[in-house]
């Protein structure tokens, strides 16, 4: 009888533990990534371990909408190292009122799966934590908050990172000290580069290619030049090999050309306009 009651009492201190670790962020209380993102934690049969995994079985639903800002409108483009505002809002939709919610996001550069790792000033109900499982950094709730809008600034990758992804997952809890009638949500976003400001120049030149990201061809436009020499366009990939040359020596403002990438492998590549005067490059994407 005496065991049995200091078992019990052993389990009882046990799921405490798991709550509350959980209520303070699973990055931070138990150093794992749930997200859905990939690399974050997954269950034995390989599928996602998110907020749903545990929260979504219960009466009380809710959804998730991800929010970035820029003076307050939402945006679909990211301008490379401008700081934004992002809203994780957890919604109740149905069944009971939660008495508390909970939140965790991460962004990532789509190209690699790297974390861009750009939070800061969290609200008073989100902290910034990394996860020791996966060595990202997280948005996510600091104890379980009162209200279902989780605020923080985020900065965009550098230039030539390509599009960004956040993955995210929420929950609405009834506060009975387990994960038993609560409800849960994930979503994504994603935003693309914005490239309209980051031509490179070679006197008046700029590089113009079409379509971005490509499939089969690439329509590249050099405008603007005014220098009469010899001049190269080369493309490389991302590892510096040289995949494609040619060059032209005759005066001209605008040179055109069609270059073949069916045989490309998907990933970043970069045309290059090469002068004595200067250097000239674009990014463009291989799907």
């Amino acid at each position: 009888m005496k065991f049995k009651i200091i078992y019990t009492l052993f389990i009882t201190v046990l799921v405490a533990s798991l709550f509350l670790g959980n209520s303070n962020g699973r990055a931070d209380g138990n150093g794992q990534g749930n997200t859905g993102a990939p690399g974050d934690e997954t269950l034995s049969n390989g599928s996602p371990r998110t907020c749903q995994t545990c929260h979504g079985s219960g009466n009380i639903q809710v959804t998730l909408d991800i929010e970035v800002l820029d003076g307050g409108s939402p945006i679909t483009a990211y301008k490379p190292g401008q700081t934004y505002d992002v809203n994780f809002v957890v919604n109740h939709v149905g069944g009971p009122a939660p008495d508390g919610y909970g939140f965790q996001a991460v962004a990532l550069i789509d190209s690699n799966d790297s974390d861009v790792d750009g939070w800061s000033a969290p609200a008073s109900n989100v902290k910034i934590a990394t996860a020791s499982n996966t060595g990202r950094s997280y948005a996510e709730q600091n104890g379980v908050g009162n209200n279902g809008t989780f605020s923080v600034k985020w900065t965009a990758p550098t230039e030539g990172a390509g599009s960004v992804t956040f993955y995210s997952c929420g929950n609405g809890v009834n506060g009975n000290g387990g994960t038993g009638g609560d409800g849960a949500d994930c979503a994504t976003l994603q935003l693309t580069e914005d490239e309209t400001n980051s031509i490179s120049t070679i006197a008046d030149a700029r590089i113009l290619t079409f379509p971005n990201p490509a499939i089969d061809q690439i329509s590249v436009t050099v405008e603007g030049m005014k220098v009469i020499e010899n001049t190269v366009l080369n493309v490389y990939n991302a590892s510096g090999q040289l995949l494609h040359t040619e060059s032209r020596s005759t005066p001209m403002q605008n040179w055109q050309t069609t270059i073949d990438v069916a045989h490309y492998q998907a990933g970043i590549y970069f045309v290059q306009i090469q002068q004595t005067s200067g250097i000239l490059t674009k990014r463009f994407v291989k799907k």
